[in-house]
């Protein structure tokens, strides 16, 4: 059979903001939406997880080891979905991710600059992504019924629910073509491919963290920022000096020349005393 190649991408949604928190804590509070995957050069295929459970074929795959390449765009990402959504553990060593070959070869880390500088053309990434991931793998608010997700239950979202299906799709097109593109003049040197190994594993494992010298750190922090805002109180003779509505007043009354507390503006002030 030979070795087979696995192309693969998933589209999540979280109430958490993935750069705000970051990958892990992101992917522990995720939700998939769907995954589109290809076994070697065949057409992508969608797995929705709110229409059936996942393709037998696909999770066998997945779970195998031996000449079985995973391969993703930014491929930290599927793998923590994989092990944290999913429960399914797939080993860094069992990977490639073409973003890494694009910046060995020089290029942008980001799956549409490097379709564009490549002109990709069909094959690249659909530029509707950005509206569809707003839409479906984000938080919404509304006076209605508060905070929410809009997904495939509402009938006014089906044409856009397709679309992001067909993003998801053609992800996996683009990340494969550049692939393809890229390996044969800029294959990563074994020795590259084991530094990104190493990477993934040191970013995975973290690093140990004293929780009783965290604890004290804050207590100390707190302590003087009560200082200094009683302090601050003290000097104004306002209740609450941290109040921009009752420090500002105070502030004009003495001379400050701006109607907003906003960091460049209080800069700016001060660089005129």
């Amino acid at each position: 059979m030979g070795v087979v190649h696995l192309h693969l991408d998933f589209e999540t949604r979280s109430m958490l903001d993935i750069k705000r928190v970051g990958l892990d804590r992101y992917a522990r509070s995720a939700e998939v939406l769907m995954m589109a995957w290809a076994v070697n050069d065949q057409p992508p295929q969608i797995w929705l997880p709110s229409e059936r459970p996942m393709p037998e074929q696909v999770e066998c795959l997945l779970r195998g080891s031996a000449g079985i390449i995973k391969i993703a765009w930014n491929a930290a990402f599927e793998r923590a979905i994989l092990t944290h959504c999913l429960g399914i553990n797939s080993p860094i060593e069992q990977w490639i991710d073409p973003s890494v070959i694009a910046r060995y070869a020089g290029l942008p880390g980001k799956l549409a600059l490097v379709s564009e500088f490549l002109q990709l053309g069909d094959k690249g990434k659909n530029k509707e992504g950005s509206r569809l991931i707003a839409k479906f793998s984000r938080p919404h608010k509304s006076k209605k019924i508060g905070v929410h997700f809009k997904d495939w239950r509402d009938p006014k979202h089906a044409e856009d629910w397709q679309k992001f299906q067909d993003y998801c799709k053609q992800d996996v097109i683009a990340e494969r073509e550049i692939f393809h593109r890229l390996r044969g003049f800029f294959a990563l040197p074994e020795m590259e491919q084991k530094l990104w190994e190493l990477d993934a594993k040191i970013n995975e494992r973290g690093m140990p963290v004293s929780m009783p010298f965290i604890r004290n750190a804050q207590r100390i922090v707190d302590a003087e920022l009560g200082s200094m805002q009683q302090r601050l109180n003290e000097l104004t003779g306002l209740d609450n000096a941290n109040s921009g509505a009752q420090l500002l007043p105070w502030l004009r009354a003495r001379g400050y020349p701006f109607r907003s507390l906003a960091k460049e503006r209080v800069t700016k002030a001060l660089e005129t005393i």
